[in-house]
């Protein structure tokens, strides 16, 4: 896979995790138990995590690749 194309993942990945916390935070659907629960424990890690790799992604790359 080419770089861009992760780089295009990760990106929309990141914009529409954040515009489930969007919905999360706006709607009604923030009420919902189950809604909450997915929305903490998996969409907020998600958003984090793409944030963080498309940030100092190219940092940890090259940490994974000097250990090899």
């Amino acid at each position: 896979m080419k770089a861009s194309t992760k780089r295009n993942f990760v990106r929309w990945l990141h914009i529409a995790t954040g515009s489930v916390i969007g919905v999360y935070i706006y709607s009604p659907w923030g009420q919902v138990i189950s809604f909450q629960i997915i929305t903490k424990a998996i969409v907020i890690p998600l958003v984090v995590l793409s944030g963080l790799w498309m940030w100092k992604g190219h940092l940890l790359r090259k940490l994974f690749n000097a250990n090899r």
